[in-house]
């Protein structure tokens, strides 16, 4: 994740969406922000940042 560029405050996001699922594993709502949360950091920090492609749709979105 460094590799990306995330620093503590991304850190921070990736523990308390772990936390969040962890707390409420069968609340749905809770998952769907979860994933939403994730897809956000990870469009900020593209693996590849050269490579243009389609951003992916989420399952249960």
């Amino acid at each position: 994740m460094t590799t990306r560029g995330m620093g503590t405050t991304e850190f921070t996001e990736i523990g308390n969406v772990i936390a969040d699922r962890l707390l409420n594993p069968e609340d749905e709502a809770i998952a769907s922000q979860c994933r939403q949360r994730v897809a956000t950091l990870c469009s900020r920090f593209p693996l590849y940042p050269h490579l243009s492609a389609p951003e992916p749709v989420l399952a249960n979105a």
